[in-house]
């Protein structure tokens, strides 16, 4: 059942991809928990939440143990952790004491360096140990085949690898077509920086304006660069009043309410709306 974290660490990361925007928060147990009704939480929110504090009275740490992303993520990487549990053979009475007490059901009583990536150093092995000395908490052993760097530079490349892939490839936070364009149909696209589009909610916020206007027949959000590009008929519709619909009033269901300047357009195609005087 370990395994289970494997597809969620995947799902995670492809749904963050396609969207730019953290989509798992309203799964997230610790989220629902101590974010007090957080961003994107959602009523069943906390019927997934009750589950979960109800599985834990069964199987301790159901969540971190089976379900979580951040341990399947890491789990491979505490392999190669600098401290271990160490288990003394000589002084070992293989009562089993801490093979109960570990959470994550590790055989610490037949391990020597305990190299299990389910391994927190959480010491209640160690604690529930009566012989002394047996269990400690000590460096890895120095014949090991990875250097001590290894695991932090890999992190480290591959941090700025996807920090460059993310400027490289451009995956839209939010897109939605409000009309198929028609046979002959003049079609063009106004590209804007709008200020306040900075998430899929944000962008999804913006794309509310347009609907069901005459002549808007695609919106597309980037939010990560702020970036807007409408698909619309120059026939029925033009760039100043799109700018306007960006800019004016927007509604919002939560409160029911319409609520102003929550937008602002600072490009329009590449250029400046209030362009900077020229000092010369």
């Amino acid at each position: 059942m370990r395994l289970l974290r494997v597809p969620v660490v995947l799902a995670v990361l492809y749904a963050t991809i396609l969207s730019g925007e953290l989509l798992f928060r309203p799964f997230c147990p610790y989220y629902v928990m101590f974010s007090f009704n957080g961003h994107d939480v959602e009523m069943w929110s906390y019927a997934l939440l009750a589950v979960f504090l109800v599985g834990i009275l069964v199987v301790p740490m159901v969540w971190c143990r089976y379900l979580c992303p951040l341990g399947g993520a890491l789990w491979p990487f505490s392999r190669f952790s600098f401290l271990r549990v160490r288990r003394n053979e000589a002084s070992c009475t293989h009562c089993g004491k801490c093979d109960r007490a570990c959470a994550h059901s590790i055989p610490v009583s037949k391990a020597g360096d305990v190299t299990s990536g389910e391994c927190t150093l959480c010491m209640e092995c160690v604690e529930s140990c009566s012989e002394s000395g047996t269990l400690s908490v000590a460096a890895a052993k120095s014949n090991r085949r990875w250097p001590r760097l290894a695991v932090p530079a890999a992190v480290g490349i591959l941090l700025v690898a996807g920090l460059f892939a993310g400027e490289l490839i451009s995956v839209p936070s939010y897109a939605t077509e409000y009309a198929a364009p028609t046979e002959g149909q003049e079609v063009r696209e106004v590209h804007l920086k709008v200020k306040g589009v900075r998430c899929v909610d944000t962008a999804k916020l913006a794309s509310t304006v347009f609907d069901g206007m005459d002549g808007v027949l695609n919106f597309t959000a980037y939010a990560s660069r702020n970036d807007v590009i409408v698909t619309y008929d120059p026939t029925r519709i033009d760039v100043d009043f799109i700018v306007k619909l960006v800019e004016g009033p927007v509604y919002m269901a939560g409160i029911d309410e319409y609520v102003f300047n929550v937008y602002e357009v600072l490009e329009i195609d590449g250029e400046p709306v209030n362009p900077e005087p020229n000092e010369n």
